[in-house]
């Protein structure tokens, strides 16, 4: 089986947050549909969970026997798990439903736990979704900049607390990149509306990567009215309103998040920028205080200050600023790509290599990881038997 990373999906600003420290804004006053008519046919969240024939047959025949040995729960985790049965593949491209997950036997983490979650509801288990903490992952797609999360799914049987039940071994937690065995992992539980937040929230972000500006904001509306409090879908709005030139609602919407959480490391970052294009001086000044002394250094600082040396053929200094991005992010695959492209323009076809490869197995699509392929295969090729 491919590689399955922590990544939950492709969105614009962050996929886990922790609980809110003020009240909630009504989701109704932070909508405004009149701006963004006509709206198309609405997505039934149901859908998302829904079990496809092919799915029910997976179940009856192809893993039949092992579900009937093992058990439900045990036969769905081991057939998730085996090269033999899904073959499942890791990519970003898009977040999918469970039938669509399924169907193309690949997708990001928040697709395969909702494809999971499917399974196990279909096989009468009982299904608990968490959060899990990680290090930022911010992943860069067509100008936009993506913190990627994490999340996985317990099944079992009986309604008792995770921890617990693990331990009697009547819980499994299945987790498409579980952390090694001696790194302790902070989790939360999180609802099932949450989840259908996230997956809508994911979709508003790549509709609007795509350029949709308009479709996407419907897919944001959906994930505020999902879930009002998960506060990834409200800065997502807030994006959607500047994209579209509502830059005072991109205000009001980025200030009600700094208001619960005051630290919102996305939200400043946001505000700073939608300040600068509205020519504030000094509130821009204040908020780029505040974000300083949160963050030394803007994601992609210095991947940028490599790009730039790159262009300039000063290979020496881009590979130092691509070092310094992967100490941080060592399974970001632009990072090691252009590392290893740096590496190439030295002469060290060795190094080139290597990096070359870490870059193919940490690519967050499959297109990408075609892409790098062939670098790497040109790099092997010119490399000396």
């Amino acid at each position: 089986m491919h590689r399955l990373r922590h990544v939950t999906g492709l969105i614009l600003i962050l996929l886990l947050s922790g609980c809110a420290t003020a009240p909630v804004p009504e989701s109704a006053s932070v909508l405004h549909d009149e701006l963004f008519v006509p709206a198309p046919a609405k997505f039934d969240a149901q859908s998302l969970f829904h079990v496809s024939d092919a799915m029910r047959l997976y179940l009856s025949v192809e893993i039949a026997n092992n579900l009937a040995t093992k058990g439900p729960m045990r036969g769905l985790y081991d057939a998730l798990y085996s090269d033999k049965q899904l073959k499942l593949e890791y990519d970003t491209a898009q977040t999918r439903t469970a039938s669509e997950t399924f169907l193309a036997r690949s997708g990001n983490c928040l697709s395969l736990v909702i494809m999971t979650a499917a399974f196990a509801k279909e096989l009468g288990l009982k299904v608990y979704f968490q959060g899990v903490a990680t290090e930022e992952n911010w992943l860069r797609r067509d100008n936009f900049y993506f913190l990627a999360g994490h999340v996985n799914v317990t099944i079992g049987r009986e309604r008792k607390l995770a921890l617990a039940a693990n331990a009697a071994g009547k819980f499994l937690t299945i987790d498409f990149e579980p952390l090694a065995a001696n790194v302790a992992q902070r989790s939360w539980q999180i609802k099932e509306a949450t989840i259908v937040s996230m997956y809508m929230n994911n979709r508003a972000a790549e509709t609007l990567a795509a350029g949709n500006v308009k479709a996407a904001y419907w897919w944001a509306r959906e994930a505020v009215t999902q879930d009002p409090a998960f506060v990834p879908a409200q800065l997502n709005l807030a994006v959607i309103y500047r994209r579209a030139g509502h830059l005072d609602l991109a205000q009001t919407m980025l200030n009600n998040v700094l208001i619960r959480d005051p630290n919102n490391v996305s939200a400043l970052s946001n505000l700073v920028a939608l300040l600068s294009e509205l020519n504030r001086p000094a509130e821009l000044a204040h908020a780029s205080a505040r974000l300083k002394r949160l963050r030394e250094y803007e994601p992609y600082h210095f991947f940028k200050l490599g790009v730039a040396a790159m262009q300039a053929k000063n290979f020496a200094l881009a590979r130092d600023m691509f070092k310094t991005e992967t100490r941080t992010q060592p399974n970001n695959s632009e990072f090691q790509f252009n590392l290893a492209l740096a590496y190439a323009g030295l002469g060290d076809q060795a190094s080139a290599k290597q990096h070359m490869t870490i870059a193919v197995a940490s690519a967050s699509t499959l297109k990408e990881q075609g892409i790098y392929a062939a670098k790497l295969s040109r790099i092997q090729a010119a490399q000396p038997n």
